[in-house]
């Protein structure tokens, strides 16, 4: 069962999707699979959103769970370590409206929780994501792949 609502929030309108499992049975064993696929898809609709506010089709709703916009040098180096992430998150979000991107800094999880940024919802839904598309499974010759694109 899924529900949706639509929430007003400082002047702006916020779509809320919410799943609901059917009730747990000796018979329902697939509640891993479903978990998996809202997870999955929670992931590509935000990535189907930032490709629709910026026509970029390579563009992904960027995730950083530390602050990139402070230096981080590396110390054998001296070089920025942020600056790539940084790069990364301007080129994913090159060309969105003003106040689109305002709101895609304010959901950064070192913005939402600055205690404890890896506990936000979204730093958790793309640490799961990441761990999924990255994670090795046994073809039926017994020999490890990997699934997803990198």
């Amino acid at each position: 069962r899924v529900s949706t609502a639509i929430q007003c929030k400082d002047k702006m309108d916020f779509l809320i999707v919410s799943g609901y499992p059917p009730a747990a049975t000796d018979e329902f064993d697939n509640i891993a699979a479903i978990i998996g696929e809202l997870i999955a898809n929670a992931q590509s609709a935000m990535d189907h959103i930032c490709v629709a506010l910026t026509a970029n089709e390579k563009a992904q709703f960027p995730i950083f769970v530390e602050d990139i916009w402070q230096p981080d040098p590396d110390p054998r180096t001296g070089k920025d370590r942020n600056k790539g992430r940084r790069d990364s998150f301007s080129k994913d979000t090159k060309g969105m409206p003003a106040a689109a991107l305002a709101l895609v800094k304010r959901l950064q999880p070192h913005m939402t929780i600055p205690q404890r940024p890896e506990d936000d919802t979204l730093a958790i839904l793309n640490r799961i994501s990441n761990a999924d598309k990255h994670r090795t499974s046994w073809s039926r010759a017994g020999t490890s792949t990997t699934t997803g694109p990198s």
